[in-house]
């Protein structure tokens, strides 16, 4: 996963703020995200591993930083965002995407089991996009004019107390192996 001058570059961000009393696992475990071992060879390229689901995982004074891979593995997984709001019984969450090629957008705070506040910007064209969702009160920087997508969200996420710069020597690589669902064959008789 490359990191930007200081800041890993993710499609999927999940903030965690006061849970850096549970362990990497403990997290993982109470997102339902089994089967995940830590990488311990730091010269293995997560993106030169296809078959493999990666995620990332780093820490600040107050936040656990989840962040996804490329193959959008979190962000695909049908249930990651009730997981979330039932974490958020416990811890505040805010979670930020970006597309992959287009210019969408968005972002969700969780708060006492709820999401407080949700913006969805859509742009598949690459037009200027259109918000299908916009729920709660907004956040502060949500007005700053940032023209790259991953550059706005995570500067709400920086006004909401995280650092997002990384060293990526402060950031553990987990994976764990394709899930027989989301293997993919090309069978050249279906074309």
């Amino acid at each position: 996963m490359p990191l930007l001058p200081d800041r890993f570059y993710s499609p999927f961000y999940i903030f965690i703020k006061g849970a850096s009393s549970l362990s990497d696992h403990e997290i993982l475990a109470r997102l339902g995200l089994k089967n995940f071992s830590q990488i311990q060879n730091k010269s293995i390229k997560p993106l030169g591993s296809p078959g493999k689901c990666h995620l990332y995982i780093a820490e600040d004074n107050h936040w656990k930083q989840l962040m996804d891979d490329w193959q959008y593995s979190l962000w695909f997984d049908p249930e990651i965002r009730d997981r979330l709001k039932v974490l958020s019984k416990q811890f505040d969450i805010f979670s930020c995407s970006v597309g992959d090629i287009d210019s969408s957008y968005d972002f969700r705070y969780y708060q006492k089991g709820e999401v407080i506040r949700e913006y969805v910007m859509e742009d598949p064209k690459m037009n200027g996009g259109e918000v299908v969702t916009n729920l709660g009160t907004p956040l502060a920087g949500e007005k700053a004019i940032k023209k790259d997508p991953l550059e706005k969200v995570l500067h709400i996420a920086s006004l909401l107390g995280i650092d997002v710069q990384h060293s990526s020597s402060k950031i553990r690589c987990y994976q764990r192996p394709e899930l027989a669902s989301e293997q993919f064959t090309f069978n050249e008789d279906e074309y």
